[in-house]
C-alpha cells in the first residue's frame, strides 16, 4: 500500500515530484494516509454505473440497432433525481451528443463506466477513461496546492475544510453504499415505420 507521497511520485514529472510530495506530507497530520489505507483496506469494493451513464449506454446502443430511430422532438438529455457527480460530469464532457444535469462536485470512489460490446465503442470507452484520469490527477494536485477539497457536503453550497473533510470521510472512505439515484426514462416503443424514441428525459 503506497502513501499520498509515493503515489504522487507516479502521477507527476520527475522536475515536481519533490514539490507535491512535500505538499503531500503538508496534509499528513489532517490523515491522508490513514484515509488511503482504509479505503485499501476495504474487504468488498462493488463498482457501479451511475443512473445518467447507463441510460445513455443503453440509447446509445438502441440507436446503433435502429437506424431509423431518433431523440424524441430531438431532446437529448439524460437526468436524475440529483446533480450529477463529478466523475458523471467527466464523463459527459467527453460526449458531446447528450447533456445532463449540472454537477455537485461530490466524487464516489465505486463509479465505473457501462461495459460495451462492440469494438468501436470499447476504443471511444477507453479513449474517455484516460480523459477521465487525467482530469482526476489535475483535482488531485489542486487539491493539494488549495488545501480544500472540491465537492458539497450533502449536496448543499458549503465547502468543509481540509482537516474537516478527512475527519469527517475517514471512517468511510469508500462508503458501502452510496445514495440511491432515481432516473426517469421515457417509453421506448417498438419502431413502426419511424419511430420516436422517448429516453432519458427529466419528468
Amino acid at each position: 500500500m503506497a502513501t499520498a507521497s509515493e503515489m504522487l511520485g507516479r502521477m507527476v514529472p520527475a522536475a515536481e515530484v519533490e514539490l507535491r510530495q512535500a505538499e503531500a506530507r503538508a496534509l499528513k497530520p489532517f490523515g491522508l494516509d490513514a484515509f488511503l489505507i482504509e479505503a485499501y483496506k476495504q474487504e468488498s469494493f462493488t463498482p457501479l454505473v451511475h443512473g445518467e451513464v447507463l441510460v445513455h449506454n443503453f440509447v446509445r446502443t438502441y440507436l446503433l440497432e435502429n437506424q431509423d430511430v431518433t431523440y424524441w422532438n430531438n431532446w437529448r438529455y439524460a437526468g436524475s433525481s440529483k446533480p450529477t457527480c463529478r466523475l458523471c460530469a467527466y464523463y459527459f464532457s467527453e460526449i458531446t451528443d447528450v447533456t445532463v444535469r449540472e454537477s455537485h462536485g461530490n466524487l464516489y470512489a465505486k463509479w465505473r463506466a457501462p461495459d460495451v460490446y462492440d469494438e468501436a465503442g470499447a476504443q471511444r470507452r477507453d479513449e474517455i477513461l484516460s480523459a477521465i484520469a487525467k482530469l482526476i490527477r489535475q483535482d488531485a494536485l489542486r487539491t493539494l496546492s488549495s488545501k480544500l477539497p472540491r465537492g458539497r457536503t450533502d449536496d448543499s453550497s458549503s465547502f468543509p475544510t481540509v482537516a474537516e473533510y478527512f475527519a469527517r470521510n475517514a471512517h468511510r472512505a469508500m462508503p458501502r453504499s452510496e445514495p440511491r439515484r432515481r432516473v426517469e426514462i421515457g417509453t421506448i416503443q417498438p419502431p413502426a415505420s419511424s419511430t420516436l424514441l422517448d429516453a432519458a428525459q427529466q419528468g
